[in-house]
């Protein structure tokens, strides 16, 4: 990559500057030579630490949930299995990310680990919890994603969904995290202490949570010009807007839980502590 076109031209311009004179505050072709070769070193270093997460044990385990054919690889290199050549199936096109995978390279990856970290990936929760699975049908080539996937697949990919995968996240609940953080580390707290007590809220609220929770799906709502009167999952969806939100919904990953106004929710938690 380095010899293209582009940093032909920008070496051939390099070389074209005058020379240093911090007399004169002129940087010139030295200055530029060492802004390069920095950039270079940081360029290396950033993309060795990103590679290196990858080599991992907390991250490997994710594999488990890519497309079909890196899933066989992950699960064939546990269970000791041999990878057959595939011929020219073993690069295929990913469109998700838009460029070629070699599946014999990722193997190498693979088997290129240190000694220990095969078990240290077992360990892995999800991943032991579903051994048979994987062992059994992922690395014979069944995919994860496929619609009629037998039972024991299915209960893989649910766990995958529910504990590996990227959800969308309402904007009210991060901004509820980030105050909730917020409310901890003040009064200079350690980074220790700040997240200890997080923990503890955390513990401390849940019932409270769980009461509104549950006051807010039991609760009867009036109707409005996108949705018409009743309980949640219930209700009538009356405009065109709400019926596309409920297809996009369908059609994507699932959101968190829609958390109600201050005043709303103050009022709920109050019903229920009256009421527990």
């Amino acid at each position: 990559t380095m010899a293209s076109s582009d940093f032909d031209a920008y070496k051939t311009i390099r070389e074209a500057l005058p020379s240093d004179n911090h007399a004169n505050d002129i940087y010139g072709k030295e200055t530029a030579t060492k802004q390069a070769a920095d950039f270079f070193v940081q360029y290396e270093k950033t993309l060795r630490d990103n590679i290196g997460r990858w080599m991992e044990a907390n991250l490997i385990p994710l594999a488990i949930g890519g497309t079909g054919p890196t899933q066989t690889i992950l699960a064939q290199w546990l269970s000791n299995e041999e990878t057959p050549d595939l011929g020219d199936r073993m690069v295929y096109y990913d469109a998700s990310h838009e460029c070629n995978v070699d599946l014999s390279r990722y193997r190498e990856f693979l088997d290129a680990l240190p000694d220990g970290t095969k078990d240290d990936v077992w360990d892995d929760y999800i991943l032991n919890k579903h051994r048979d699975a994987i062992e059994d049908k992922i690395a014979r080539g069944i995919d994860l994603w496929s619609d009629d996937a037998e039972e024991d697949v299915a209960a893989l990919r649910k766990d995958v969904c529910s504990y590996m995968v990227i959800i969308k996240h309402h904007t009210q609940s991060t901004e509820a995290g980030v105050q909730d953080i917020a409310i901890c580390a003040v009064g200079g707290r350690s980074e220790r202490d700040a997240s200890a007590l997080s923990a503890y809220r955390s513990m401390y609220l849940s019932p409270i949570n769980a009461m509104l929770a549950k006051a807010c799906t039991e609760r009867k709502r009036g109707g409005n010009q996108h949705m018409g009167p009743g309980v949640d999952g219930e209700r009538e969806i009356r405009s065109r807007q709400s019926k596309t939100r409920q297809l996009q919904g369908q059609t994507s990953a699932p959101t968190r839980y829609d958390t109600p106004s201050k005043a709303k929710a103050t009022a709920l938690i109050d019903s229920a502590l009256k009421s527990a």
